[in-house]
């Protein structure tokens, strides 16, 4: 075990009383050293605050009076203006719209790549199915609506489709 911490030493000066602290003092010099010394500091300080005489009664409300009239005397201070600080984030704001709007402008005038016209329907057989059996009423729906599309015609979302066959 290392030696006692200031907090221990000052709750064991304080007078609180510690199993292991106390086994600890038994047999280390330097602790034991620590905590005298500081029940002489305490014991000193004690005796030095009985001689220190309470200030007048009328001490605080002159101090009081004398805090009110300082305030009262002081110019008020004027707030900071508002604008030095919004402008540099204004700016920052606009910079960074103008830097999107850039972005998506350059994203959509890319160029994509044309796709293969492969039906529809021959996408959906190589597709997995997604959910429920192959008898649910909505695909079937689903896969009757879109067997009449041809590839090529279905608007390209991404230009990212790659030629699936």
């Amino acid at each position: 075990m290392g030696h006692l911490s200031a907090e221990t030493l000052l709750d064991l000066a304080e007078g609180a009383e510690d199993r292991r602290a106390a086994a600890h003092l038994a047999s280390c010099v330097v602790c034991r050293e620590q905590l005298d010394a500081l029940r002489t500091t305490m014991a000193e300080i004690e005796a030095g605050v009985g001689n220190v005489p309470d200030p007048s009664p009328l001490f605080w409300d002159h101090l009081s009076a004398r805090v009110r009239a300082a305030v009262a005397e002081a110019p008020p201070s004027d707030p900071a203006p508002w604008w030095p600080l919004t402008w540099p984030s204004a700016a920052m704001a606009m910079g960074l719209c103008a830097a999107l709007v850039l972005a998506v402008f350059l994203a959509r005038t890319e160029p994509s790549t044309p796709a293969s016209p492969t039906r529809a329907h021959e996408v959906a057989a190589l597709a997995p199915p997604l959910i429920g059996p192959a008898s649910d009423d909505s695909l079937d729906w689903l896969t009757d609506l879109a067997s009449g599309i041809e590839w090529g015609d279905a608007p390209v979302l991404s230009s990212d489709v790659t030629d699936i066959a």
